[in-house]
């Protein structure tokens, strides 16, 4: 399905985790296969829709080894990025899908001094403030944080810790 250049590929299957997986590829111009580890998601669990109508295929590592630089290093790997959630109906997605109880996943933005609150990986948009957990944060030091998505919403934390992380593939 393409709308005004830009294209979704549909993907109807009982269980996300199963069937083909399939996204629009700008640079082919069509539908291909996610990557093997990716999956679509994008509607599903959401409003009890079993389809999944997506541009994007994301991956999910759940092993709290990473700091920003590594997770963002391993998703580049694959030609991918740290997440980037757009909108209410993506941010529900990911708690639907990949949220686990106990997670906490790194996403794709880091601030430093200026402190820009932007998506990095999308043209530098900036982050919705009903996305965080309670107000935006202000900071006022010379440290480094990255955005945390904790299953519900979307906190800074200091750039010194290790956590699991979601690559998005678009």
């Amino acid at each position: 399905m393409c709308i005004s250049n830009r294209c979704q590929c549909r993907n109807v299957d009982a269980d996300p985790g199963e069937g083909e997986q399939v996204f629009w590829s700008t640079s082919n111009n069509s539908c291909v296969p996610c990557p093997t580890d990716y999956k679509t998601g994008y509607g599903y669990g959401v409003f009890n829709s079993s389809n999944r109508i997506t541009n994007r295929c994301y991956k999910t590592i759940k092993v709290a080894t990473s700091d920003y630089d590594t997770a963002q290093d391993d998703c580049q790997q694959d030609s991918a990025n740290l997440v980037t959630i757009r909108n209410i109906m993506e941010m529900n997605m990911i708690m639907t899908q990949f949220s686990v109880q106990n997670y906490h996943f790194i996403v794709g933005s880091m601030v430093e001094p200026p402190y820009n609150y932007t998506w990095i990986y999308n043209n530098d948009i900036p982050i919705r403030d009903i996305f965080y957990c309670g107000v935006k944060p202000e900071f006022n030091d010379t440290k480094k944080y990255f955005l945390l998505f904790d299953g519900y919403c979307l906190t800074y934390v200091e750039n010194n810790s290790s956590y699991g992380y979601i690559c998005e593939l678009n």
